[in-house]
């Protein structure tokens, strides 16, 4: 047989550690659903830290807005139930205060969805990328809100059933909320999109979180908080950066 006729019973060669032709890191929902993108930890810290020049404004900024926001809820919950809710149990005041604490939880979620889309575009170079992204997904309250629902719903079904498929789904479903708001898909188009995606990379996703979170407590605990100035940006731009070369950005959305 001459060289080169057995090419047609060869597999598929892959190019996972090769870098997408025509856009560096840069993933889409054909690739993402098939496998074929870069995940490398070390490579997605090491960008996620130089992304953080110029980022940690808009992303400190929005987290202080999410901060507030749970703060006065929680404050404006406590004055109209009293500090012992149990003391106005079935009482309008209770009613009253769980309306409060519901309408603080709506309106930080969609800001946190926001800080996810601005770490996004950060990552894919979007010279768009603003401060006033946080506040981006509210025209997309119901559908984030119906996503976290389903989401949790789901893990903790997974959790009874012998703790492994909910762990499994909590990871798994990590990218769903920024396929909501970034490429406009529904509750579960996002999440069975995301699910299908990182299961391809599952330890590695789930490993990078694990030396994010170890990074940005340690450097915390050491900086006596200063740190968090720094590893809180970078911390999401991980994330931006993860999804950028999974899914890819669209641009889309201003």
């Amino acid at each position: 047989m001459e060289a080169g006729t057995d090419a047609i019973y060869r597999p598929p060669e892959s190019d996972l550690g090769r870098p997408a032709e025509g856009g560096g890191n840069f993933g889409s929902l054909e690739k993402g659903l098939g496998g074929d993108f870069e995940f490398s930890i070390s490579e997605i810290l090491s960008e996620a830290w130089e992304l953080t020049s110029g980022s940690k404004g808009a992303i400190i900024g929005g987290f202080a807005i999410y901060m507030a926001i749970s703060a006065v809820a929680n404050l404006a919950s406590v004055a109209v139930t009293g500090i012992d809710p149990e003391a106005n149990v079935g009482s309008s005041r209770e009613i009253l205060g769980v309306a409060i604490e519901t309408l603080g939880f709506v309106l930080i979620y969609p800001l946190l969805a926001g800080i996810m889309l601005y770490s996004i575009k950060r990552a894919a170079g979007d010279p768009a990328a603003a401060f006033s992204d946080n506040f981006a997904c509210y025209d997309r309250t119901f559908s984030i809100i119906g996503l976290l629902i389903v989401q949790t719903v789901l893990v903790l079904l997974g959790m009874l059933l012998f703790i492994i498929p909910g762990i499994y789904l909590s990871v798994a479903y990590g990218l769903a909320f920024p396929l909501l708001v970034e490429k406009n898909m529904g509750v579960w188009e996002a999440l069975e999109t995301s699910r299908k995606a990182v299961t391809q990379c599952w330890f590695r996703f789930w490993g990078l979180w694990i030396v994010m979170s170890v990074i940005a407590l340690g450097g915390t605990v050491v900086t006596l908080g200063i740190g968090l100035i720094w590893l809180g940006p970078m911390a999401m731009l991980c994330f931006g950066v993860a999804y950028r070369n999974i899914f890819g950005y669209e641009g889309a959305r201003a």
